[in-house]
């Protein structure tokens, strides 16, 4: 009976230890895909300019007119500008 304990306690350490690993190695990715993307937004935020074609993060799409340090003017329909934080816009569109 002693024995079959000794594998019990041997069989878990050994699945902890596994799943500990994993949740590592999958810690490990997603912040690596995060910072990725964090760094590829930046880099669209200092690049914004009027007349740039963009997505908020909400889904809509429009034009910049006018970028200021914070905030970017954005143009959704004809005559419609709104004021818009920076970190708002997500993307520029591929197909519109």
């Amino acid at each position: 009976m002693a024995n079959l304990a000794e594998n019990i306690l041997a069989s878990s350490i050994v699945l902890l230890a596994f799943l500990v690993i994993l949740g590592l190695v999958y810690s490990f990715f997603a912040w690596k895909a995060s910072s990725k993307k964090t760094g590829t937004t930046s880099e669209f935020l200092k690049n914004l300019h009027a007349g740039q074609k963009v997505k908020t993060s909400s889904g809509m799409y429009g034009v910049v007119k006018d970028v200021k340090k914070e905030t970017v003017d954005v143009e959704f329909a004809p005559n419609v500008v709104i004021t818009l934080d920076r970190w708002a816009l997500i993307s520029v569109p591929n197909n519109k």
